[in-house]
């Protein structure tokens, strides 16, 4: 059974109909999104066995849709990780053709300089190679370099310092604890095969 077939089956569910005839009357058929919402506003409507039979249609079709949810989580981390595959390989490809060049560069300076030569050019391909001399600053005794060449050091909060002194009960002025809501899905590791693209 494919995929499409089983989600189907699952989703086969009583869901109350639009138009009621008679109070409590409801209908197999597939659930759809705005099913949910029909089904949320019925559930007002109902008491006693039928509110009961409608909540729990209502919580099938919230696990239903939940499951989905988990089985493409699946695959799309499963995607995730091969590209992250195809990543690393590309960039070790990239890593050993940037060494090659940069042996390749090694030894076309290095035979620039036993020819004593400064420059050379390439009639073939319009390149060139040379050797140029540049000045840069070596400071080999911080300490003794006067104070009016350093840098202004940006202040640097200690965050994990202030949070450790709020959860004790310190008080640190311009500083509070802030709680902050969001949503946490625990994931086991896909063992799906993974599929191509």
């Amino acid at each position: 059974m494919s995929q499409s077939s089983q989600t189907s089956t699952r989703l086969s569910i009583f869901i109350p109909t639009a138009n009621l005839s008679t109070k409590g009357t409801c209908v197999n058929t597939i659930a759809k999104k705005e099913d949910l919402f029909s089904l949320i506003n019925y559930i007002s409507t109902v008491e006693g066995e039928e509110k009961e039979r409608a909540v729990t249609t209502l919580r099938q079709l919230i696990g239903n849709e939940i499951e989905n949810f988990f089985e493409s989580q699946v695959y799309v981390k499963s995607q995730i990780e091969m590209l992250k595959d195809l990543k690393h390989d590309v960039s070790e490809r990239i890593k050993t053709y940037e060494n090659q060049l940069e042996r390749l560069e090694e030894f076309a300076l290095y035979n620039l300089k036993a020819m004593e030569m400064d420059k050379l050019k390439s009639d073939l391909t319009g390149h060139y190679i040379e050797w140029k001399v540049s000045e840069t600053v070596d400071v080999f005794n911080e300490d003794i370099v006067p104070t009016g060449y350093d840098k202004k050091q940006e202040r640097q909060i200690d965050i994990a310092k202030v949070r450790k002194a709020l959860l004790s009960g310190i008080t640190v002025p311009g500083a509070q604890l802030k709680q902050t809501e969001y949503g946490f899905i625990s994931s086991p590791k896909s063992r799906l095969p993974k599929k191509e693209i």
